[in-house]
């Protein structure tokens, strides 16, 4: 498979790019009990607890039609730094707070 060159990725993300006022107002749902540790072009990462969830909210286009999706990807975070994949109740957590 050919490799897509940084033009051609550069042209993909500025078509999914997301007005930062839109990113902004999806940011600010999410609780107070969660704390952004760092902004991302199109989200940010935060944490609760051992947990971790960088979230992102993208622009999609399927059959011509554009649509702004949100991603939240989660962790758990376990003694001496290693990670595991979070419980149910967890996910269920991560998916209320962040996604509704």
């Amino acid at each position: 498979m050919k490799q897509p060159t940084s033009e051609q990725i550069a042209a993909v993300e500025e078509k999914a790019r997301v007005d930062d006022e839109i990113v902004r107002q999806i940011l600010a749902r999410v609780p107070p009990s969660w704390r952004m540790v760092e902004r991302l072009p199109h989200g940010g990462a935060f944490v609760r607890a051992n947990l971790q969830v960088i979230y992102t909210v993208q622009r999609y286009e399927q059959r011509g039609v554009w649509d702004i999706w949100i991603h939240a990807s989660v962790c758990a975070r376990i003694r001496g730094g290693a990670f595991q994949l979070p419980d149910w109740e967890d996910v269920k957590r991560v998916k209320n707070d962040f996604v509704g």
